[in-house]
This record gives structure tokens, sequence and C-alpha cells, in this order.
């Protein structure tokens, strides 16, 4: 698995310089960046694992950064830690709180807290990461082997699909989930429907 890439978005106030140095010891590629104009270049260019956001970078405010990152097909999935002075209760009433994945944390910022939060994030972009390979492989070995795999929901009695098993049963992606005795009773042979029912 390639290293995971942190964006590090921080103005160059002394205040805050430590925070490359904290993330030295976190198994990732911190890229830093100081300006506005910096944002869309590198945002465009690189899969992120997390996005560090200080709310002081010249030209744009914390709430118009985040809702960039939001609205960015590239970022609008990626976490987000917001370091800010704002008190906390003042920072759930920002408008773009509620529209992402994002963390807080409140200035001056506590290294220990900090760095748990980092390599927590980083932990669930590895494992998102594993799982997307293995859903990989079991799709190219279903399409090979020709089987498929099904789960049922017994309470809602709802089923889901493999995508080789809907290819099978000749089911599009867009038909609904219907009742699974449905969905058997129409492939039974029509000699073995009494014994199905």
């Amino acid at each position: 698995m390639d290293i995971p890439k942190i964006l590090l978005i921080n103005g160059t106030s002394e205040k805050f310089l430590d925070i490359p140095n904290i993330l030295k010891g976190v198994d990732a590629q911190v890229v830093r960046i100081e300006t506005k104009s910096n944002i869309v270049n590198y945002s465009m260019k690189n899969n992120y694992a997390l996005i560090i956001l200080d709310e002081y970078l010249s030209g744009m405010t914390a709430n118009e950064s985040i809702e960039y990152f939001i609205n960015s097909e590239g970022t609008q999935y990626t976490p987000i830690i917001l370091m800010s002075s704002i008190p906390t209760k003042d920072f759930y009433k920002l408008p773009c709180v509620h529209k992402g994945s994002i963390d807080f944390i409140q200035k001056p910022v506590p290294k220990k807290i900090f760095l748990c939060k980092v390599k927590l994030f980083l932990q669930m972009y590895k494992t998102s990461i594993a799982l997307q390979k293995s859903r990989k492989t079991l799709y190219v070995s279903q399409k090979i082997a020709h089987v498929g795999n099904w789960e049922w929901d017994i309470a809602q009695n709802k089923y889901t699909l493999s995508e080789e098993l809907r290819r099978i049963y000749g089911i599009k992606n867009t038909e609904k989930n219907r009742d699974l005795k449905e969905l058997n009773r129409k492939r039974v042979h029509p000699d073995d429907k009494k014994a199905f029912e």
C-alpha cells in the first residue's frame, strides 16, 4: 500500500510552525500548503487520507476552505481536522460543520490528542483501502469462477446480491431488491414449482 498523504493547510504564524514537526513521527507523507492559490493545485493532484486545516490561511476563511473540500470531487469524503481558537460551542455553529466529516481541535493544539486523532484517521483510511482491495479481489474472483453471493435480511425479507450473481440471474443493477421468495420463484423450473412452494 502506498504511504497515505496528509494535506496540511496552515499559515506561517510562528504559533503553529510546530505542527509539521509533530507530524514527522506519523507514517504518512505531509503535503503542506500556505496559500489559497495552492489549495486548488494540490487538492486535485492527490488522494488524501486526511486534511488538517488551520483556521488562518491567507485569502480564505476556514469555512470557505471546508466548503471547497466538501464540494470538490476528489476531497468530498476526506476527513478534515480543523484547528481553531474559536470556542467549541461556536464551532458547531459554522455552516460547513454539518456537511461533512469534520473534526475540531482547539488551539493551542494538545500534542497527544492531536496525534491520536491523526493516527485514528490514518488507520481508518488504511482500513478503507484494504476493504476496497478485498472487494475488488472478490469481484474479480466471482467473475472468473462465475459464482456469486447474496445476503438476506430476514427481518426485512430483503436480499442483496453481488454483481456477478445479478449478472447470472439477469437482474439489472437498477432493479430494486424484491422479496427473496419472489426472486427464486421466477427461476424455478415449472415442474418443480409445487415442491418449491
